[in-house]
Formats: structure tokens, sequence, C-alpha cells
């Protein structure tokens, strides 16, 4: 199994409300400002160009929130 990406950027905020969905708890996102740095990258995508030469373009793909949601279960174990 590899993680390449998917050539599809999302946003910090949406992956973790996506996460917060999975849980039963009450969560709450805090942004402290102080602990943001301006050398951050705000935009960073994957190129699957040479994935795709090499796997010769098979769609082995799964969604975001399936990832996530197997993540979420696979921690949420321990």
């Amino acid at each position: 199994m590899f993680n390449v990406g998917s050539g599809k950027a999302y946003k910090m905020e949406d992956i973790l409300n996506t996460i917060i969905k999975f849980s039963s708890r009450k969560i709450e996102i805090i942004v402290d400002k102080n602990k943001l740095r301006k050398v951050d990258t705000p935009y960073i995508c994957a190129d699957t160009t040479k994935l795709n030469t090499i796997m010769q373009n098979e769609n082995i793909k799964n969604d975001l929130d399936t990832v996530l949601k197997d993540m979420f279960e696979f921690y949420k174990k321990d």
C-alpha cells in the first residue's frame, strides 16, 4: 500500500472537520495564530503524473472520506 496523494488539494480545516464527524465526542478546533508559520506553503498538491505512468493509469483510488475513516477507526482501537 502506498499513500502518494490524489492530485487534489484539501484545506486542513476540511480534513479536520471530516475526521471530527467520525467521532462521537464534541471536538472544537482552536487555531493558535502564534503557531502559524509564514514560511508554510498555503497550497500543496501531489503531482501524480509519474505514478499514473507506472500504474498505467489504473484507477486505484479511495476518496478522502474513506481514507480518513479507515485511519480514524485504526487509531481509535488503541
